[in-house]
């Protein structure tokens, strides 16, 4: 299945997706679906088995639900969807949409020339599915497991203002969301990058993002994105000015120390997962995101909020009249501790939802 969703209205989850088409295959039809959900701290169900791509379920207030499904037919079960998360709030003022960008499975980079024709590990050593036996170091490494949305939603749990809702990149392409009915968009973009030898496209901003984003922020609301390649992977001039104009953001090269994992910021000291491991995959390289005046006015400079350990900018915040931003060059999923997500995006909520009129009586 892909184009999943869950959306929270009052008290009720409302899970859709589309099936998937195998032009190679025209009989690989689905024929039922079953969906698979875990609750708070439970493990995961034994799956409800539903005819039609839709699902609806009351929730619980103040409890943290996820969800993924796959597709059945006689030949068998398909790959679930990533993993999305709700959470009902009944005494919200708004609602949160956390969107998955992070969907790239890629070898590693390729130096490829005259003399030269090896992997390069050093650069990016590529994005498995799921844990695998790698050549690397002769370890097991994790890759995209596709359940970074619950980490996020769980982080985002003690904010009883705002309900949770989420999404697959696929949702906001396909025009199949409404993104107007949320005060704050939380987009996931993990280690997504486009590389020249990638066998699909894993561009972090694509123009149909960039415009969905545009609109979205003209309408007074917040952004909230996290990724490790922000920067490397937006290399043309509209690129830059994207990022320049709407994130307030420039890119001043990459970190790639993985002996360094501490970061800084929002008075707190902490770690992210840099080296490849066996519980998460790790950040091996993240971006230099500095703060970047040249579309601001004097009273709403954007600013560095987070620096990584050689004092180097990680993150930024801009609040100003019009939206409010904040834009990590690492993802936030890759921070180690559970107890410091949960402080850090508490801290990341009272800044990027703020009421714009705040910024007005600051500066009148």
């Amino acid at each position: 299945p892909n184009s999943f969703k869950v959306e929270v209205n009052g008290n009720m989850a409302h899970l859709s997706w589309k099936p998937g088409i195998d032009a190679l295959e025209p009989t690989a039809v689905p024929t039922s679906y079953n969906i698979y959900i875990s609750e708070g701290t439970s493990g995961v169900d034994n799956g409800t088995n539903v005819a039609i791509p839709n699902f609806s379920m009351k929730l619980e207030a103040g409890k943290l639900y996820n969800f993924k499904v796959t597709a059945v037919n006689r030949g068998g079960e398909s790959f679930a969807t990533p993993i999305l998360s709700a959470v009902y709030h009944p005494h919200s003022k708004g609602k949160i949409l956390i969107i998955d960008g992070f969907t790239r499975l890629s070898a590693p980079s390729v130096i490829k020339d005259s003399s030269n024709k090896r992997f390069d590990m050093n650069d990016d050593p590529g994005v498995t599915y799921g844990m695998t036996a790698q050549w690397y170091n002769g370890k097991f490494i994790m890759g995209n497991q596709y359940n970074d949305v619950p980490i996020h939603a769980d982080a985002m749990l003690a904010n009883k203002d705002y309900s949770i809702a989420s999404c697959t990149m696929e949702v906001l392409k396909d025009n199949s969301v409404e993104l107007d009915q949320y005060d704050l968009i939380d987009i996931m973009l993990g280690l997504e990058r486009n590389m020249p030898y990638a066998l699909k496209y894993y561009k972090t901003f694509p123009p149909f993002l960039q415009e969905k984003l545009l609109t979205f922020a003209k309408d007074s609301k917040s952004l909230l994105i996290s990724g490790a390649f922000i920067g490397t992977d937006m290399t043309t001039e509209q690129d830059k000015a994207f990022l320049q104009q709407l994130l307030k953001i420039k890119f001043e090269g990459r970190n790639q120390n993985i002996q360094d994992p501490m970061i800084h910021g929002l008075q707190t000291d902490f770690d992210i997962y840099r080296q490849p491991n066996k519980d998460h995959y790790a950040a091996t390289s993240v971006d230099i995101l500095a703060p970047d005046s040249t579309f601001t006015t004097e009273m709403s400079r954007p600013q560095c909020i987070m620096m990584y350990n050689d004092s180097t900018s990680a993150a930024v915040g801009y609040r100003g009249p019009d939206y409010n931003t904040i834009v990590m060059g690492f993802p936030f999923e890759t921070i180690t501790s559970r107890h410091v997500r949960r402080s850090m995006m508490q801290g990341l909520l009272k800044f990027a939802l703020a009421p714009k009129d705040l910024y007005n009586r600051k500066n009148n």
